[in-house]
């Protein structure tokens, strides 16, 4: 790949984006001193009640065995009568 000394190519590849989704925060804008906490460290809770990996057939031995009837049983929401 050629570059030119003019810079076009990376006016090019700037081309269409965002001005505000590029700037980036400064040191000074995070140092601990001025901040409660670092905004860097927050991260991401998972979501309660996470209940697709606690299923039967997540495994290639339990998809070949497949779940047995108590299982199929446990699951099943009783009707209501009204």
């Amino acid at each position: 790949m050629s570059t030119s000394s003019d810079g076009s190519d990376a006016v090019a590849a700037t081309e269409g984006v965002n001005p505000d989704l590029t700037s980036t925060v400064g040191a000074e804008d995070l140092d601990e001193d001025h901040l409660a906490r670092d905004p860097l460290e927050d991260g991401m809770d998972p979501p309660e009640g996470w209940s697709a990996s606690d299923r039967t057939g997540t495994t290639a031995r339990e998809q070949r065995e497949g779940e047995s009837l108590e299982e199929k049983l446990d699951q099943e929401i009783p009707d209501e009568n009204p």
